[in-house]
């Protein structure tokens, strides 16, 4: 159950911001979105619509 939800959710989640970083363009040349969902991913969008996802695991320190 959790596999399936977390995967749909993500998917959704990422259209989500390619869609928001295509109607921020349009106002702004360079936009760039750190966003932090469930902080354990990153995803930075810059001009030309170019989207980096990145998983970082917990550390234990």
């Amino acid at each position: 159950m959790h596999k399936v939800s977390a995967q749909g959710g993500l998917n959704i989640y990422i259209l989500m911001i390619v869609k928001l970083n295509i109607i921020i363009n349009r106002f702004h040349s360079h936009i760039i979105l750190n966003i932090d969902y469930k902080k354990n991913i990153y995803i930075i969008s810059f001009d030309n619509l170019t989207v980096f996802l990145s998983l970082k695991e917990h550390a234990n320190s």
